[in-house]
């Protein structure tokens, strides 16, 4: 046993040396390189996971949870803001302090957690085990892990316990035993915002990304005990998009751009997802007011009706849309449930019958033109990304803007047809009446002008 706790005592010294040296003297790279790193680095993982959708590696529902996975790292990045420097003093002290920490902390967690007499497992075993875990997760902290879990057998009202245990599964990338951990935390009070945002974002990806009505629980009582979170103000933007307003999700998500340091690492992919939520809406981002996640109404209601019992699985969504679309096949003169039908079949990726659902829409209801804004989106969307606009989507593109000659959209895209056509005066003629309807000291404005003045003549 002496010569457990003389190997204890030289790991102890080795860990203290790699924490301590960095402090005793200068570092050269601060914590915004860092993080600046960090996040090139995850931007390489984004553009990867788009070059194996293109190759046909990935899904789209295994792509969309990869880009999930990554954005949540992102926002992790810089969370608590930006570094500061420390001084040689308050160095010494931190040192210090370390010195004193780290083994009284080792010592602790090894009564409460460790098993001194428990016998070796020979080494084959142990390599079966290895292989089966992964080679990136650790045996010692799998089986500390699994020690936890066995003393919680025995206190199941530790709730401290179980917050740890459900992180640590969570690192793992164990989602439901995240999940489980977690649920049983937050049954017996936590009041740890950290429980609830990891609990709703394990549900998330467990679920390929899709935010059910506990994991939107989940996130809002998060952010009643720590209102910034910017991972729940993020999730719940997707609740309010996967729910079909997608005007709501630009609001939570400005409100979360307009609450972010200029440097935070997030807003780059947070203000895609803006553009695209905006564009999917027919509306501009800046035109849509700022709101907070938590007095928004965009689920609200079905969070307070759902029991546990009841909570919106992937199969229960698509049971739901299995339903509206038999009862409309019954009674096909409801515009607003072909519209409706419409945005669940886009939310679930299935385009062909997303663009059905608006087709009838706009038979039903001509003259609307945010019907067939939406049925354009979804044309578009179905082409991919072509060189050359789809004849369908510019087709109706030119209806909307027989019926609302100011439409901003409809002026740019015919505009754009126009230019690819060769008919440049055509180009040019949409494209000075959509200029004189903009803000002269926007961006749009200044863009919009260079590409007519680029135009050939003609």
């Amino acid at each position: 046993m002496m010569t457990f706790w003389l190997v204890l005592a030289a790991l102890t010294a080795a860990v203290l040396a790699l924490l301590l040296l960095p402090l005793l003297r200068r570092g050269d790279a601060s914590a915004s390189d860092r993080a600046a790193h960090d996040v090139a680095v995850y931007r390489d993982q984004l553009a990867e996971v788009e070059r194996d959708v293109e190759a046909g590696l990935l899904t789209s529902d295994q792509a969309e949870a990869t880009r999930i996975e990554v954005q949540r790292r992102i926002l992790g990045v810089g969370r608590d803001g930006a570094a500061r420097p420390v001084g040689r003093g308050a160095r010494l002290v931190l040192a210090g302090s370390l010195a004193v920490f780290v083994p009284a902390v080792a010592v602790g967690l090894y009564d409460h957690l460790g098993v001194p007499g428990l016998p070796d497992k020979p080494y084959d075993v142990a390599q079966a085990e290895r292989q089966q875990l992964g080679g990136d997760q650790d045996p010692t902290i799998l089986a500390m892990i699994e020690g936890l879990s066995a003393k919680l057998t025995g206190n199941p009202n530790d709730v401290e316990g179980w917050q740890l245990l459900g992180r640590s599964y969570r690192a793992l990338n164990r989602l439901d035993e995240a999940a489980a951990s977690l649920r049983q935390a937050a049954k017996l009070g936590s009041t740890d915002p950290e429980t609830y945002a990891t609990l709703g974002e394990s549900i998330t990806l467990a679920g390929g990304g899709a935010v059910t009505a506990e994991a939107g629980n989940a996130f809002r009582n998060a952010l009643r005990l720590h209102p910034g979170d910017p991972r729940s103000r993020f999730y719940l933007g997707m609740e309010a998009m996967q729910l079909g307003d997608a005007v709501q999700a630009v609001a939570i998500w400005r409100d979360l751009e307009k609450d972010s340091a200029p440097e935070a690492p997030w807003l780059p992919f947070l203000r895609e997802r803006m553009r695209e939520a905006a564009a999917s809406a027919g509306v501009a981002p800046e035109s849509v007011p700022p709101q907070s996640p938590v007095t928004a109404s965009v689920g609200d209601a079905r969070h307070e009706r759902a029991a546990p019992a009841q909570r919106d699985t992937p199969e229960m969504v698509k049971a739901m849309v299995a339903q509206l679309a038999d009862k409309l096949a019954q009674d096909g003169g409801d515009v607003e449930g072909w519209v409706k039908l419409g945005r669940s079949y886009r939310v679930l990726g299935d385009m062909e019958k997303a663009r059905d659902a608006y087709a009838k829409a706009v038979a039903l209801k001509p003259t609307d033109v945010q019907t067939r804004m939406d049925y354009a989106d979804v044309l578009l969307l179905m082409a991919g990304e072509p060189e050359q606009l789809p004849d369908a989507y510019v087709a109706v593109m030119r209806e909307i803007l027989a019926l609302d000659p100011a439409n901003a959209d409809a002026q740019y895209f015919v505009g754009l047809a126009e230019l690819q056509a060769g008919r440049y005066r055509l180009a040019r003629t949409h494209w000075s009446k959509l200029l004189g309807g903009l803000d002269p000291k926007s961006a749009e404005f200044k863009e919009l002008k260079k590409q007519i003045e680029e135009l050939p003549e003609g």
